[in-house]
């Protein structure tokens, strides 16, 4: 008979799955003998996403998603896509319906999953790959590199970043809150402490504290998350079923004012229908896709200067032997804004080129006048845009930056005049008590030779009318 060293001692397969324990699997049951048949429908579905299910025999296997469960999980999907769909279809049904970006990229995915016959989604993060290096590093931080010049993280560690700091707002903040500003500051703090003990963070950059920077970076976190609630959990459904599909991570109370006092106030609809229409209006899309215009400007930036994009020129201005100079190739504005609105199907949008041609003549009006076109992209922009304030480049910090830069040396020049002032009227005050400490030293040397001059005088006179008595005595 082997010894049981050897069963102890042997490596589990990679590709297996991991064996729930005997208590997981009576939770697992018992809720699904409570559960309601929307619930049901919804742990298949969840069972779909993640790839595994569970066989009679209670054990987890890897085994592909059943058919049937995977056409209950479409179907489920095309009726809420339904019921978006009916939510904003126009009085006259004759005329096309305007969806917004996301309600399509929705109904493509929702098409893709009814004719794909295997199809997946992307499961919740959960920061393996920030945990692979914690376990490789135990004594160190992973250091998150943040632009001076745009105030947010940037570099290869970024996502990670983004990933962890996603984690943890959804363990530290409430969702009974307005909005951030409103949100508990207890919370807030213990947040930023968090992030500071698990990240090597700077405590300033260009002269901003960096809880500046975690704020806005965590602001944007929890808003998406708080999106992606109301989009999977509540739209297309009434209040009740809302409750009743309630996620699983999220506590009964949160998701009760959510639905109650958030999304059900007709202030809050108000506003989510006034954004909407304005998102209808917009004619401009970014293709940014995951990264933010921050991190895609600082990827531009860290790569190496080589002329590889000639710049765009009508034939009669091009030569066939002229060398390439800064004339002929595109500057960085211009390579930043078309690789941030070019997509890969449909190109540039109609407005998008037009900008994209406005930022290529100002470069040619650069070269023409001054030689040389060393415009940054935050110069070029707020140029050839009305309101540059719109654009996801500012959004993202870069002309941001530069107006908190300009507020800082405007503070920084203020303390140090009023310093300078308090320097002055400190020299003063010590020549004030230096003359007073003179004058005091002058009265008591005169104090003291005035009474050493009357002792003097007291003695002499003593002395005089001893010398008297004497010789009247004798």
């Amino acid at each position: 008979m082997a010894p049981s060293s050897t069963r102890a001692s042997r490596k589990p397969d990679k590709r297996s799955c991991r064996k729930p324990c005997r208590k997981d699997m009576e939770k697992i049951m018992a809720v699904e003998e409570t559960q309601s048949p929307l619930t049901q429908c919804e742990t298949s579905a969840l069972n779909v996403d993640q790839g595994t299910k569970l066989s009679k025999s209670g054990k987890r296997s890897c085994r592909k998603p059943r058919r049937k469960v995977m056409e209950k999980d479409m179907a489920a999907q095309e009726t809420k896509l339904s019921l978006t769909r009916s939510d904003t279809s126009a009085p006259n049904s004759d005329q096309e319906t305007k969806l917004t970006y996301r309600q399509n990229r929705r109904l493509q995915q929702a098409t893709r999953a009814a004719t794909t016959k295997e199809y997946y989604k992307r499961g919740p993060t959960r920061g393996l790959k920030s945990h692979r290096w914690r376990r490789k590093h135990p004594t160190e931080k992973p250091y998150a590199k943040i632009s001076d010049s745009m105030r947010c993280v940037t570099g290869e560690r970024a996502a990670e970043f983004i990933s962890d700091c996603s984690r943890w707002v959804r363990e530290y903040c409430p969702l009974k809150a307005i909005n951030w500003v409103r949100m508990d500051p207890k919370c807030k703090e213990r947040l930023y402490s968090k992030i500071q003990e698990e990240w090597n963070l700077p405590k300033y950059v260009d002269g901003v504290d960096v809880k500046v920077i975690l704020k806005r970076q965590c602001a944007a976190l929890y808003r998406g998350w708080r999106y992606r609630l109301k989009e999977k959990y509540y739209t297309g459904y009434s209040n009740a079923a809302a409750k009743a599909n309630k996620p699983p991570e999220i506590d009964a109370s949160d998701w009760n004012w959510l639905i109650d006092h958030y999304w059900s106030d007709p202030k809050n609809q108000s506003i989510s229908e006034k954004n909407k229409m304005i998102r209808l209006k917009q004619t401009i899309r970014h293709s940014n896709g995951a990264k933010s215009t921050a991190r895609i400007l600082d990827e531009m930036m860290s790569e190496p200067l080589s002329i590889t994009q000639p710049l765009q020129q009508d034939s009669d201005e091009r030569h066939e032997h002229a060398p390439q100079t800064q004339a002929d190739v595109e500057p960085l504005y211009v390579r930043l804004y078309e690789r941030t609105h070019r997509h890969a199907e449909t190109g540039l949008d109609l407005d998008a080129e037009a900008n994209l041609k406005a930022l290529r003549d100002l470069h040619r009006t650069e070269i023409r006048k001054n030689g040389v076109d060393n415009l940054t992209p935050q110069e070029a922009y707020s140029r050839v845009f009305k309101n540059p304030s719109g654009l996801k480049l500012a959004k993202s910090g870069v002309l941001g930056a530069t107006k908190v830069r300009e507020k800082f040396q405007e503070l920084e020049q203020a303390s140090t005049q009023r310093e300078s002032a308090l320097h002055a009227e400190i020299q003063n005050l010590n020549a004030e008590i230096e003359k007073m400490k003179q004058e005091s030293l002058e009265r008591e040397n005169k104090m003291k030779q005035e009474m050493i001059d009357r002792e003097n005088k007291l003695r002499q006179d003593i002395i005089a009318e001893m010398a008297k008595i004497m010789r009247g005595s004798s």
